[in-house]
C-alpha cells in the first residue's frame, strides 16, 4: 500500500491520471471508490502512518474522511482508543528502553521514561524521545500538537521542579493536569514551559550532580 501512495503529489497525480486516461465507466468507478466514505476509510487505514497523516492534503474527500472517521482519528492518535493492551507511541517517535530516570533541561527534544509503578499505580508508559527538528517544535499550529501522546492515552500529566542538596532533593512545585479524553502533546509542551523548558522541547538530564532538575511524568489514572 505504501508503494501505491508514496507521496501526496503522486496520490493526486495517480487519481487525476486515472480519471483522464480511462473510459467513462472506469472514471466513474474510480470516482465512486474515492468518494465512498466506507471504501476510502478502508484504503486509508492500510497506509503507513506518515502517509495517513499526509493524505488529507490530497483532496477534500480525503480531508473529510480524516476529520469525521472515528477509526481514522484513532489510527492518527487524534481520538482515544481502548483496543490496545499496552500504550503505544505514534510511529515517528523513538523508544528509549534503557533509560531509567527522567530529568529535563532546556535543549531540543523530549525524553520520557518508564515511571515507578509505586508512584503511578497503573501501568507505566514507554520511554520516548521527540526530535524537535523532525516535528517542527517551533510551528505553533503543527497538527502533531493535537495528537495523544500514546494510544491508549494517559489521563494524567505531572510536572515538577526540584532542588538538589546534600540532604537530598526537595520538591519545589508539583502541578498535575488531568484530561479524561487523554493527554496530548500540547499539554506536554505547556508542562515543559511551566518547569522552565523552552518551546523547542526538553532533553534528558543526568540526576547525578545536577543542582536543579525538572521532571515530567505521564500516567494512566487508576
Amino acid at each position: 500500500m505504501s508503494a501505491l501512495l508514496p507521496t501526496t503529489k503522486s496520490m493526486t497525480t495517480t487519481f487525476e491520471s486515472a480519471t483522464m486516461a480511462t473510459p467513462a465507466s472506469t472514471t466513474t468507478a474510480v470516482h465512486e471508490v474515492f468518494h465512498a466514505a466506507e471504501l476510502l476509510e478502508q484504503i486509508l487505514l492500510h497506509l503507513p502512518f506518515k502517509w495517513l497523516l499526509l493524505s488529507q492534503r490530497t483532496s477534500k474527500s480525503f480531508q473529510a474522511a480524516m476529520a469525521t472517521s472515528p477509526a481514522l482519528r484513532r489510527e492518527s492518535y487524534l481520538e482515544a482508543s481502548t483496543s490496545k493492551a499496552q500504550p503505544e507511541l505514534a510511529p515517528f517517535f523513538v523508544d528509549y528502553e534503557n533509560i531509567t530516570d527522567a530529568h529535563w533541561s532546556a535543549s531540543p527534544g523530549f525524553d520520557y521514561t518508564k515511571t515507578d509503578p509505586v508512584a503511578f499505580p497503573n501501568r507505566p508508559l514507554k520511554t520516548f524521545r521527540i526530535s524537535g527538528q523532525n516535528l517542527g517544535m517551533s510551528y505553533a499550529k503543527g497538527s502533531w500538537r493535537n495528537m495523544l501522546v500514546t494510544q491508549p492515552p494517559p489521563q494524567e500529566l505531572k510536572s515538577l521542579r526540584w532542588s538538589f542538596t546534600k540532604e537530598g532533593y526537595n520538591d519545589e512545585e508539583i502541578i498535575v493536569d488531568r484530561r479524561e479524553e487523554g493527554i496530548r502533546w500540547s499539554d506536554v509542551l505547556k508542562a515543559a514551559a511551566r518547569v522552565g523548558c523552552d518551546d523547542r522541547g526538553v532533553d534528558i538530564w543526568s540526576f547525578s550532580g545536577a543542582p536543579l532538575g525538572r521532571e515530567i511524568r505521564a500516567s494512566t489514572v487508576a
